[in-house]
């Protein structure tokens, strides 16, 4: 239904990834749809006060469309997308600073620390997101509106960390994601995520960490 109708959304950003995705999805031509582009903030601001036919938002400026606009319906959701429209969540050290191998220990100390935390949080979720709060969002707000936001996250294991990145599934996720910002114009070309994504230097941590448990 969304075809040559007005989208609001932040563009480049996951928000406009899903939304490619969703009409790629269901038989809608990206090109038929008219997307503008503002800040989050206004994007749920303007949606509400009737701007535009439809808006992608992530949390938690769903709630400020539901204040807002209460007759607003929820018509899909990027977890009916997932794994296609998968999005990770991670860090990039330029090709210089990589390419010297002094720096290795770095980063993989750095990957080590990441799975610790990470072992952490999958195993208490709940303690770990109070600690997330308190340390960077309880002058903001509320530990439940915290905790809400981070429900929408998907969290996996270290184990299971490992095996996507040697299977080709991190690559996989990477890969599909890229080929969404050639499509919206956001990257010029599609370059295989196997030239600029270190799996092997994961996979050391990992084993370095589980060798510490």
């Amino acid at each position: 239904d969304l075809e040559g109708k007005k989208v609001l959304t932040t563009v480049g950003t996951t928000a406009h990834v899903f939304l490619h995705t969703a009409l790629v999805k269901n038989g809608v031509d990206p090109k038929s749809v008219t997307v503008t582009n503002a800040e989050m903030p206004s994007v749920a601001a303007a949606f509400a006060s009737g701007k535009a036919d439809a808006a992608v938002v992530w949390v938690p400026f769903d709630e400020t469309v539901k204040k807002e606009l209460p007759q607003a319906k929820l018509v899909d959701s990027a977890k009916s997308y997932y794994p296609e429209a998968a999005i990770l969540g991670g860090w990039a050290a330029n090709n210089r600073f990589h390419a010297d191998e002094e720096n290795k220990d770095v980063l993989k100390r750095f990957l080590v620390a990441w799975l610790e935390i990470n072992d952490a949080l999958v195993k208490d979720q709940q303690g770990a997101m109070t600690i997330v709060h308190d340390s960077a969002y309880a002058d903001s707000q509320e530990e439940a509106a915290t905790k809400r936001q981070f429900s929408f996250a998907k969290v996996q294991s270290n184990e299971d960390w490992a095996k996507q990145f040697e299977d080709g599934t991190v690559e996989e996720w990477i890969g599909q994601t890229e080929k969404v910002f050639v499509d919206i114009g956001g990257i010029d070309k599609f370059v295989e995520p196997s030239e600029f994504v270190d799996t092997e230097l994961f996979l050391e941590a990992y084993d370095e960490w589980k060798k510490s448990r």
